[in-house]
Parts: C-alpha cells; sequence; structure tokens
C-alpha cells in the first residue's frame, strides 16, 4: 500500500488510537504494524470479526486480557533458564489459568459468536501445570511449608532454632543485672543475625560479639556468644530452605519450558483476539458500523464522519462515486471542505480495507480498491501544513505511472500552485488521463476551466460544498451534481474590502463569466429551496411517524386492556360458572338424601299401593272430570299421576292450574289432575288446621334467619317455628346465622339440631358465607 496515502489521510493515527485500546503488547504490536489487506476474503473476514468481537463487548462484556499485560519477559527467562521469584511463577500460573479460562468462555459461546469461538478453540489447557503450581506457592507469593518434605524439615528446623534465639535474647533484655547497659529491649538482626542493641562504653556481664552500631553510634548491635552458635545454624538452615525452594522452582519451570510451544501459540492467538477487540472497541468508541466492502471499483458513503473531528462540529457527509460514473469533481469556496471530505473518503476506505469498522451508517458499501492514491498537501482543516507546486507534481505523476482502472485515486486542489491559466490548462489534463486510465476519482478544485470537464465527459460529475454567506464558513455539506461558487467578491466584500475596488474588480469579469455566475447561483438558489422543501417533507414524515407511533402505542394500550377486561371476565364468569356448579351438585345431592331418607314417604308409597290394590278398578271414583266440592289454599288433594297425597300452595284460576306441595316436591298441575279428599272429621277443627296451613304456606319463608339479640330459650322456639315453615316449604337447607361471641348460643343450637329428626346433617359455614359465625341445616 503507498505509504504517503497511508499518511496523508491519516491512517496511522486511526492505528494509533486503536493501539491504545489494546491491552496486551502482543495485540497493539498487530495493530501498529496492520496495512490494507491484498485480498477481499481477508478484509471481509476482519470486518465480521470486528462484528462478533463488538456484539460480544455489548453483551457479555470484555474478555481477561488484563492478565497478559507485560508477561513476555517471564517466559523469557523460562526459557533461558533463568530462575524466577515464587511471585513471578505464581503470575505464570494466573496467565497460563486465563488461556484456560477464555478457552471455556469461547466454548460456552460458540453458537453466539462463531468467529470468536474460531480462536479460542484452537487454545491449549495447562490445567495440569496451574494446578502444581498452586499447590506449592500460596496465593501471597511464598512456598509453601509442605511443598516437599525436605523444605518442611528445614522450616520446622528453623522455627524451633528461632524460637530458641528469641528466648535466650529475650531473657538477656529483661535481666536486671543488664538494665544499666540495654539501650531498648527490641530483638533485631544484623548481617542475617539476631542482636540486641546496648549502650556504648556500657559493660555488659556476658561475652559477646559486636555485629554493627547505630548512625549516631550511640548504640552497639550486639550477638551475645550464647546464640552464635544458634544464629550459624539458622544462616546455614536460611541457605538449605532457600536451595530447596530454587530446586522446586527449576522443577515448574522446566515443566513449562517442555510445553513452551504451545504456551506461546496459544499467547499468538491471545494476542490476535486482543486487536480483534481492540477493532471492536474503537468501533463502539467512534458509533462505527459494519458496512459491505464489495468487490468493485465505487464508494457509497452515506452520513460519513471525519473521526478526527470532534462529535460536536462534525457533520456527516453523503458521497457516492463509481456507480454510474468514475470521476467526481468537487468545487467551491477554498475553506477546508473539500479537504475534509478527501480525507473522510480516503480514511474510511482504507479502514474498511484493512477490516475494520468505519464511522457511516450500515447501509453504505465501500469498494475493494487494489490501491488508494491520494496527493492531499494541502491540509488546513486539521493540520495547517502546506505543500509546493513541485512536490505535487511529482506526488501527481508517480500516480499516474501507478494507477490503473481497480484504483482510487484523490487529489485535492488540482492545479493550485503555479499561474491560474496554466494550472487550469495542466489539472484539465491530468483529469483527462485519469479519466482515460478509468481510475475512481475524485478531484477537488478551485480553477472554473475544470467544472466544465463534466460537461463533455458523460462518466464524471460536478458536486459542491456547501457555503454559508452570512456566517462565511463552510457548511461541510457536499451536493453531486452542482459546480460550486467561488464567493471570493461576496467574501471580499463582507470582510470590508473598499467598494471601489470591488466595483473594479467586477469590472475586469468577462461576460461570459458574468452570466455562468448569473446561472450557476440561480441553479444554488433553487437547490437550496429544493432542500428547504425536502427538509420540511423530513420533518412532517418525522412528526407523522412520531404520532403513527404515539397512536400505535395507543391502540395497543386499548387492545391490551381490552384483553385484559375479557380476560378477567372470562375468568369471573368461570368462577361463577364454577362455584354454581359446585352449589348444584352439593344441592341435588342433599335433595337425593333427602328424597331417599324419607322414610314416611315410603310409608306413605307403601299404604298407597296396597289402597290401589284395594281400590283396583275403582280408580275413576278418584278422578272426577271435575272437581267436587271447594278447592281452596291449605285443600288436601290426591294427585293420581304421582300417586302421592299434597296440599294446594295457589290456584291459578283464570288458567285453570294449582300448585300443590308434595313433601319435598312442588308441582303445577291442571285443575282436573287433582283430587279434592274429603274426611270425616270435626267442622271447626278443619276449619282451624286449614286457616293454619294456610298461613304456613302462604307465609314468605327467607333461607337463612338470623338469631343475633335472642335469648338461647327464645332462640330454640323461634328456630322450631321457622323450622316448620321451612320443612313445609321443601327447602332443601337453610342457614342459621347465631353470631360467633362466647358460642353458648352456637352450642344451645347444634345441641338442639342434634335432637331434630328433620335434621339429615349440620355444617359450619364457608369462609365467604360467614365462616364459624353460620350454620347450614340440611334437611332430611
Amino acid at each position: 500500500m503507498d505509504k504517503d496515502t497511508l499518511t496523508s489521510v491519516e491512517f496511522d493515527k486511526i492505528l494509533e488510537r486503536c493501539e491504545h485500546l489494546a491491552f496486551t503488547n502482543g495485540g497493539k504490536s498487530l495493530i501498529r504494524t496492520l496495512t490494507p489487506y491484498i485480498q477481499i476474503e481477508e478484509a471481509k473476514e476482519g470486518i465480521k470479526e470486528t462484528t462478533d468481537a463488538k456484539k460480544f463487548l455489548q453483551g457479555e462484556g470484555d474478555l481477561p486480557f488484563v492478565e497478559f499485560i507485560d508477561i513476555e519477559p517471564l517466559f523469557e527467562h523460562i526459557k533461558v533458564l533463568s530462575l524466577l521469584t515464587p511471585q513471578e511463577m505464581l503470575r505464570v500460573a494466573n496467565v497460563l489459568s486465563t488461556i484456560s479460562e477464555i478457552k471455556e468462555i469461547g466454548t460456552s459461546f460458540r453458537d453466539e459468536y462463531p468467529l470468536i469461538f474460531k480462536y479460542t478453540t484452537r487454545l491449549s489447557s495447562f490445567d495440569d501445570i496451574v494446578k502444581d503450581i498452586r499447590s506449592v506457592i500460596a496465593n501471597d507469593g511464598k512456598i509453601v511449608d509442605d511443598a516437599t518434605p525436605l523444605l518442611g524439615i528445614i522450616r520446622r528446623e528453623m522455627k524451633t532454632t528461632y524460637l530458641r534465639i528469641q528466648s535466650i535474647l529475650q531473657e538477656i533484655l529483661y535481666s536486671k543485672e543488664n538494665e544499666d547497659v540495654i539501650q531498648d529491649r527490641i530483638i533485631t538482626k544484623r548481617n542475617n543475625r539476631y542482636v540486641i542493641p546496648i549502650r556504648l562504653n556500657s559493660k555488659p556481664s556476658f561475652s559477646y560479639v559486636v555485629q554493627g552500631e547505630s548512625g549516631s553510634r550511640l548504640t552497639l548491635f550486639i550477638e551475645p556468644t550464647a546464640v552464635v552458635e544458634l544464629n550459624n545454624k539458622l544462616v546455614e538452615l536460611f541457605l538449605k530452605e532457600q536451595k530447596e525452594e530454587e530446586r522446586i522452582i527449576l522443577g515448574l519451570e522446566e515443566r513449562i519450558r517442555n510445553r513452551m510451544e504451545h504456551v506461546e501459540h496459544s499467547l499468538d492467538i491471545i494476542y490476535h483476539l486482543d486487536f480483534i477487540f481492540a477493532k471492536a472497541r474503537l468501533s463502539i468508541e467512534e458509533k462505527a458500523n459494519e458496512v459491505e466492502i464489495v468487490d468493485k471499483p465505487m464508494i457509497s458513503l452515506y452520513e460519513a464522519r471525519n473521526p478526527f473531528i470532534p462529535e460536536e462540529r462534525v457533520v456527516p457527509i453523503d458521497i457516492e462515486a463509481g456507480k454510474g460514473f468514475k470521476m467526481l469533481i468537487i468545487t467551491g469556496p477554498n475553506t477546508g471542505g473539500k479537504t475534509v471530505t478527501l480525507k473522510t473518503v480516503g480514511l474510511l476506505t482504507l479502514m474498511a480495507k484493512s477490516g475494520m469498522h468505519i464511522p457511516a451508517i450500515s447501509n453504505s458499501k465501500i469498494g475493494f480498491f487494489r490501491e488508494v492514491f491520494a496527493d492531499i498537501g494541502d491540509e488546513q482543516s486539521i493540520e495547517q501544513s502546506l505543500s509546493t507546486f513541485s512536490s505535487h507534481m511529482v506526488r501527481i505523476i508517480n500516480i499516474i505511472k501507478s494507477v490503473n482502472a481497480s484504483d482510487l485515486v484523490l487529489i485535492d486542489e488540482l492545479g493550485a500552485g503555479t499561474d491560474p491559466e496554466e494550472g487550469a490548462a495542466l489539472g484539465y489534463a491530468i483529469l483527462k488521463k485519469l479519466y482515460e486510465i478509468g481510475a475512481t476519482s475524485i478531484i477537488t478544485t478551485h480553477h472554473s476551466k475544470l467544472k466544465e470537464f463534466p460537461y463533455k465527459f458523460d462518466k464524471a460529475v460536478n458536486a459542491s460544498v456547501g457555503f454559508d454567506i452570512d456566517t462565511l464558513s463552510p457548511t461541510y455539506k457536499l451536493y453531486t451534481g452542482l459546480p460550486g461558487e467561488s464567493h471570493a467578491l461576496i467574501i471580499a466584500e463582507r470582510l470590508g474590502l473598499p467598494k471601489d475596488v470591488l466595483d473594479y474588480a467586477r469590472g475586469e469579469l468577462t461576460t461570459d463569466y458574468k452570466e455562468k455566475s448569473l446561472i450557476l447561483s440561480k441553479m444554488h438558489e433553487d437547490r437550496k429551496s429544493i432542500e428547504s422543501m425536502r427538509n420540511e417533507i423530513e420533518m412532517e414524515k418525522v412528526e407523522t411517524a412520531k404520532l403513527k407511533e404515539v397512536y400505535e402505542q395507543k391502540l395497543k394500550e386499548l387492545e391490551e386492556r381490552r384483553q385484559s377486561i375479557l380476560r378477567k371476565a372470562y375468568e369471573e364468569s368461570q368462577r361463577i360458572i364454577d362455584e354454581t356448579k359446585e352449589k348444584m351438585n352439593k344441592i341435588l345431592e342433599n335433595l337425593d338424601n333427602f328424597i331417599k331418607s324419607q322414610k314416611e314417604i315410603q310409608d306413605m308409597k307403601k299404604v298407597i299401593k296396597e289402597e290401589e290394590r284395594a281400590l283396583e278398578g275403582r280408580e275413576e271414583e278418584f278422578v272426577p272430570q271435575k272437581i267436587e266440592g271447594e278447592l281452596s289454599i291449605g285443600a288436601l288433594v290426591y294427585v293420581p299421576s304421582f300417586q302421592m297425597q299434597g296440599v294446594v300452595l295457589q290456584i291459578k284460576k283464570d288458567i285453570n292450574k294449582v300448585i300443590v306441595q308434595m313433601g319435598a316436591i312442588r308441582a303445577t298441575l291442571n285443575l282436573n289432575e287433582v283430587k279434592l279428599i274429603e274426611e270425616e272429621e270435626n267442622k271447626e277443627e278443619k276449619k282451624e288446621k286449614d286457616s293454619n296451613i294456610k298461613s304456613l304456606l302462604t307465609e314468605e319463608v327467607p333461607i337463612r334467619v338470623d338469631l343475633h339479640g335472642y335469648t338461647v330459650e327464645e332462640s330454640i322456639d323461634f328456630l322450631d317455628r321457622y323450622l316448620d315453615k321451612a320443612y313445609l316449604h321443601g327447602f332443601p337447607y337453610v342457614y342459621i346465622i347465631h353470631g360467633k361471641g362466647s358460642g353458648t348460643l352456637k352450642e344451645a343450637i347444634y345441641e338442639y339440631l342434634k335432637k331434630d329428626k328433620r335434621v339429615a346433617r349440620i355444617e359450619t359455614g364457608l369462609p365467604g358465607e360467614g365462616g364459624s359465625g353460620i350454620t347450614i341445616v340440611y334437611f332430611k
């Protein structure tokens, strides 16, 4: 890849930014030496790998690359048989353990992130080595006592010897006869030997060896003769301990050396993963995206941003080239907008060609150009540096010699730096040459003559950068299909150039130039008008979309509310149905029990059967076509269809119907279906009895009775009469409300009901019915 191009579009700077996002030295090195790929498959794979890593970062977090920072010297020491410290060996164990951890992470996400798994699956496992290291080196970096049997023996002897030394020295320090000579009651070390401090010129009662003195020279550090041999032994044990620890470390290093090829291969994979993840971190930082890279010489960039312009100042651009036309000529004020456009196109093209995401929206496309050639000498908007005409020409000559139809050419301010007339002619000729070669080219210029080129060559197109006349600053917007205006006289006027000078300058302009400028100005005004209309339409579309979203949300909420109401209604109705079914089943069960347990009814049926046999053949005497005598409420009647006697409850003369209660059965019958039973009894008694029955049957009887406020005697008396009425009305069960209170009334009612022959069973009410404050009485 052309090195001058890489520098001019600041590709090296984007690599520096990416390098700072890598953790490992190996990863940083891969980024630092990254150049655009030669094969399109490599670029596509690099982009896809970056996408996979970006998704991983956003979904799972980062991989533990921090463990691999500056670890290369450790393994170099192992390779050359250099002794590591226990702490360094423990770090090696952590590195090897992290390799296994990353391998496991990749395996667990093999389906979600296949391109990451492609690398992690090639990592080796070093669990056996890690286990051995951690079994002999504690977390504080010290070798444990039982690392080897010999080390355990040495350290036990060292401890015993140390305690004996301490004991002897403590005795000397706290002896009364030594109070005048002891400087401080402390035990310290000098020359790897335990000593105590005494005052200078003092005369201890014991023999000693001087091992040093204080900085003030007022204190001597002495080794009493009593501990000399013990100190010697301790020094010897220390040397033995050191030798055994070295032997342990060297043994571990040998195990790692035997697998060094696997270690280095795994580290290379870790470095490459760090390289991929650094590109992903840059993508997140720059709000970049994966774009399609195609095997065609073309560019379609939408909302492209230059990563070196601050976010609050950058203006995204849309630019196309190579699709329908091969050459784009950008003109306009020489204030920087054109140069930034070229740098953005060049940088983003090289980033994509290097397997990186670019700061543009994802439906952008970039062709995989064989080479990218750029001559961008005037970097006024970013670096404020200048180039000479000669250097430009040398660069352009090299480009023309090297370029072909598969390349991208970017030239800034073609024809600048020399005589305008010659510069324009030379620029026109260079455009023609590039056009003939067929290279995809984006050229910026301020020469008006070059604006005419697209009108003679159909594969060339004009473009202009926007300029705000009011603020005298570029808008950095690119308008394809329209040549730019220089605005030189307007800018000069705004900056305060005298009117007479301006008038003279305008007079020097040719008529042809003035006419062309007027037409071009009108075209730009039309463009602004169209752009304003487009912006209004876009705003209306946005507002419409917002309103649509609001109403769709409201419709969604209404539908959810409707569904919720329907669901609750269904659940409530289902609950009611279930409860009703349960109650009906209970009623039917009780009614069945009630009918089956009616001994009186069975006895009555037996008597009726006997009567039937006795009266066989005389039935017509008891089933008259019309009822003899007066039928009234409370009258006793015989119902042949049921073969039962009953009591008249209600007479409906208008429709010739009568309602009869026959035990637990109540039926509506035709008048000719019942026979009045005349009994020979005392008229007064019969009248009184009929009256009582009529009163009982016509009285409205509730299914529940409340006994609150009654005494026990009053309650029992009232209850007896109430149960008569309920039983006569054929109720299968009734509710007795007595409340909870002290329980006396409830107990009395229970005792009474147990003795009542009409009662089949009694139950306490359910929580929803009143609980223990209510009793349900089921009749036989």
